[in-house]
């Protein structure tokens, strides 16, 4: 895990279930992360079921949904 999958060939990031996977780092919460990659936070939540976004740990493994609309 923790390849970006915006660099494998052929991965369409036009399509809106496009998703990369991302590692919690200090100091991000879901303000940072949803401001940094410019989605909303449904889009988040959506593509992370089970996961609380006010509880976020470092380490953990999240998914960030790429839509380039």
């Amino acid at each position: 895990m923790g390849a970006d999958r915006s660099s494998i060939p052929g991965k369409d990031l036009a399509d809106p279930n496009t998703a990369i996977p991302y590692t919690i780092k200090p100091g991000d919460t879901l303000l940072s992360l949803v401001n940094r990659y410019k989605i909303d936070m449904e889009a988040f939540m959506n593509a992370n079921p089970g996961v609380d976004p006010d509880n976020l740990q470092v380490g953990q493994e999240i998914l960030i949904p790429i839509c380039l609309n």
